[in-house]
């Protein structure tokens, strides 16, 4: 007697299974074990305060303050309900959706290629440095990116599979799309350019469909439902516009930032030797994109024909089409916005880019076999991983140190003292140290108070080129000193801190009504105390 066969839900996992759970795995470490790694920076302390509003007063301000729409700032005001405000608490939202993303990029890829590139697209998600950066940080790019591949997901399964066995993709596209578009305005383009090419696929195949009263109606009009939720959100969209909060973005030059966004898809924000990593990663990314798009019989697959258990689906190759036409037009979109007057265009409005690129430069490892595939694979993990690496090791590549200065400032400055600041980070300082008394320099209220002693002026380390390394400032070159009129002697300038001697300054010309106590110099910011001449 031969035994039973085993269940389908009894198999032994594949190698790819494996593969697709260990980046999973991996993807918890590296996101959730660095939530607390840097402090909070501007856009994350801005959302600190929008939580700590009432509901309707929050609502509010997102329409006066933001950018974006509001479902993230709703889910996050649960979630820290229940977690906390902490760095850790409100940036563990994103950091789960982070770790969603690797499942749900898998499922993109085997939707166009095979199980062997669901594993490999799970590895390049879990180890791409922009979507490791932004699932640590308390913002909407997390949940949006999250969103756009589920709906891309379900897009290529609609494409691929008839329409009477698509029905379940169906209303994921649907579901996820208008969350998409609820969490950020830059999933309008993907997510209705496919739902475009739905519909027109379903107008040439209108005679395969099931009849309107098996529910075929019904799954045709699915694929519209996210239009009805960007037109419900069009006046919120409009009002945020007419703020202006995005006008800083046309300050860099378009093709700048064109090459930003193609070198931090890649290798990140920091990566070692960043132009050749750039440069070895694009080509192997390109020549594996390429290959996953190239047309079946010109490239010999090393897997065998799609079954019900293959590793390969056999009309694999229409779906990967569409999602990478959908990709290059909604990549397009924002340039020829930004080309007749409104520039929107920044990486990280475009971050779930990087997986689609993900999910093609699998399928072409996986289609082009062991050898050149897994070469090109390797390299273009290797860089991707190299730019995870240096914000996690390097204080100066990672966020503004506010939570330094902040630390600083409650150590050395009297109670009845005031800080100083950029503009950018007086939340995030308040954020560290609610009861410090913290004020932007130029907010007009320079030597107001004359009663105020001591003041101290901080900074952090700071790029003064895109694509320059951040650099600390020297302390005795803040641009407080010279607001406040300070005097910088040579002998205010050679004082040290903590039997460290600082470089010293010539005279100033006016008169001085501050004197220069102390000044601070650390890995990732500076600092410097002054007391008012006579106290």
């Amino acid at each position: 007697m031969r035994p039973w066969p085993p269940s389908a839900h009894k198999r032994a996992p594949t190698a790819a299974s494996v593969g697709v759970i260990a980046a999973l795995v991996a993807a918890v470490l590296v996101r959730f074990s660095t939530l607390a790694l840097d402090s909070l920076w501007f856009d994350e302390a801005q959302t600190v305060r929008l939580l700590r509003m009432p509901l309707g007063e929050m609502l509010a301000a997102v329409g006066r303050e933001e950018s974006t729409p509001p479902l993230y700032y709703v889910l996050a005001r649960a979630w820290t309900s229940l977690f906390g405000d902490s760095e850790a608490g409100l940036r563990s939202l994103s950091a789960l959706a982070g770790v969603l993303t690797v499942p749900a990029g898998a499922a993109l890829a085997r939707e166009l290629g095979s199980r062997t590139a669901a594993a490999a697209c799970a590895a390049l998600v879990c180890v791409s440095p922009l979507l490791v950066w932004y699932s640590r940080e308390a913002r909407s790019y997390a949940l949006y990116v999250l969103f756009v591949t589920v709906c891309l997901a379900a897009f290529a399964r609609v494409m691929r599979a008839p329409a009477a066995r698509a029905a379940g993709a169906r209303w994921s596209f649907a579901l996820a799309g208008a969350l998409a578009i609820a969490t950020h305005w830059f999933a309008l383009a993907p997510v209705l350019l496919a739902a475009v090419a739905i519909v027109a696929r379903d107008a040439r195949a209108v005679r395969t469909l099931p009849p309107p009263q098996s529910g075929g109606r019904l799954l045709r009009i699915v694929p519209v439902l996210p239009l009805a939720v960007a037109v419900a959100l069009a006046p919120l969209l409009f009002e945020q516009r007419a703020h202006g909060h995005t006008s800083f973005i046309a300050d860099t030059a378009l093709g700048q930032r064109l090459l930003q966004l193609a070198k931090q898809v890649l290798v990140g924000f920091d990566a070692p030797v960043e132009p050749a990593t750039t440069l070895i990663a694009g080509s192997s990314c390109a020549a594996l994109v390429l290959a996953a798009l190239a047309p079946t019989g010109r490239l010999r697959a090393h897997t065998v024909p799609a079954s019900a258990h293959s590793s390969v689906a056999a009309d694999g190759h229409r779906p990967a089409l569409a999602v990478a036409c959908v990709t290059a037009l909604s990549a397009c979109a924002p340039v020829a916005l930004a080309l007749v007057g409104s520039d929107y265009l920044l990486t990280r409005n475009l971050a779930w880019v990087a997986i689609v690129l993900a999910a093609l430069a699998a399928c072409g490892a996986a289609r082009l076999g062991r050898r050149i595939g897994v070469v090109l694979f390797v390299v273009l993990f290797a860089g991707s991983a190299s730019g995870v690496a240096v914000p996690l090791l390097d204080p100066l590549a990672q966020r503004p140190d506010w939570r330094g200065v902040a630390e600083l400032a409650r150590a050395r400055l009297p109670q009845d003292g005031l800080l100083y600041v950029a503009a950018d980070g007086v939340a995030a300082v308040r954020f560290y140290a609610p009861r410090l008394r913290v004020t932007a320099l130029g907010s007009g209220s320079t030597n107001a108070d004359a009663s105020v002693a001591v003041v101290m002026c901080a900074e952090p380390a700071r790029k003064h080129d895109p694509g320059d390394r951040p650099r600390v400032p020297d302390p005795l070159s803040l641009p407080c000193l010279a607001a406040l009129g300070a005097a910088r002697t040579p002998l205010a300038g050679d004082i040290p801190d903590e039997g460290r001697p600082t470089r010293s300054s010539a005279p100033r010309p006016y008169a001085a009504r501050w004197t220069v106590a102390a000044t601070f110099e650390r890995h990732t910011f500076a600092a410097v105390l002054l007391r008012r001449a006579g106290s």
